[in-house]
């Protein structure tokens, strides 16, 4: 993680925007369904025509616009240990 990230928060407007730091990896990615890895856990993010309007892994930061359904924390899930690649964005980059 980049000593510039900043702690965990998600921020909800109106239903149509969320940011959300404290992101460490892009899991899955598509217009109904975004999951990422963040430092309190794997966070769910679900709903309609879904899209990202900024992304900063470096800082990690996202910034989500669409029609958000539900938003909830999986424990269920484990991400890849660190360095692994199990992301999307590590699957992109170096796959």
């Amino acid at each position: 993680m980049d000593s510039s990230m900043t702690g965990h928060r998600v921020i909800m407007e109106e239903r149509g925007r969320v940011e959300v730091t404290g992101v460490i990896d892009l899991l899955i990615f598509d217009e109904n369904e975004i999951v990422l890895d963040t430092s309190q856990g794997i966070l769910s993010i679900r709903g309609m025509d879904l899209h990202m309007s900024n992304l900063s892994l470096d800082k990690g930061q996202i910034a989500l616009e669409g029609d958000i359904g539900e938003i909830f924390y999986d424990d269920s899930q484990k991400a890849a240990p660190k360095g692994k690649g199990g992301g999307l964005m590590n699957k992109l980059f170096k796959g």
